[in-house]
């Protein structure tokens, strides 16, 4: 499954199909941001990306020593979706700089996830390391936010 980064200059054009998406993420009770915070987030910031794979979306933002995903919705994801998405944040987290993602979502997340090293770290947040701790602080160079990642897409393999 192909998962692609959104460029900035075409969120307008694909927000009416991802919308749902994000906004069901975001009408769960923990949620801190509304769906029309994260379309101006992801239009405004290099920090935020929206991300989109074949049957949901996800908003990411570049938080600390992690990758975060806010907001992360989806119906009839295809099988293996996890790994994809999984495969994606690596890359991402290499190019970023960033060792670890996180993501704030519903219990379902962690049955899905948690073969891929996911772990449950408070209620509704869970975390998984994308590449050893070691490699990421021997990065000395300014890395590149989410929205000047080269690419912008992965398939897993």
């Amino acid at each position: 499954m192909m998962i692609f980064r959104v460029p900035k200059d075409v969120i307008d054009d694909v927000w009416p199909i991802v919308k749902y998406h994000i906004e069901a993420a975001c009408r769960l009770e923990w949620a801190e941001l509304s769906a029309d915070d994260i379309e101006v987030l992801c239009k405004c910031s290099d920090a935020w990306a929206l991300v989109i794979m074949q049957g949901g979306a996800a908003a990411m933002v570049l938080k600390g020593d992690a990758i975060h995903i806010q907001a992360l919705g989806g119906d009839r994801l295809p099988s293996g979706w996890e790994d994809s998405l999984h495969a994606w944040l690596v890359n991402a987290g290499k190019e970023t700089g960033k060792h670890k993602a996180t993501l704030e979502g519903r219990p379902g997340w962690a049955r899905k996830l948690k073969r891929l090293g996911w772990v449950v770290t408070e209620p509704n947040c869970l975390e998984v390391e994308l590449w050893p701790v070691v490699a990421a602080t021997n990065q000395k160079e300014q890395q590149p936010t989410l929205a000047q990642m080269s690419g912008g897409h992965s398939r897993a393999t």
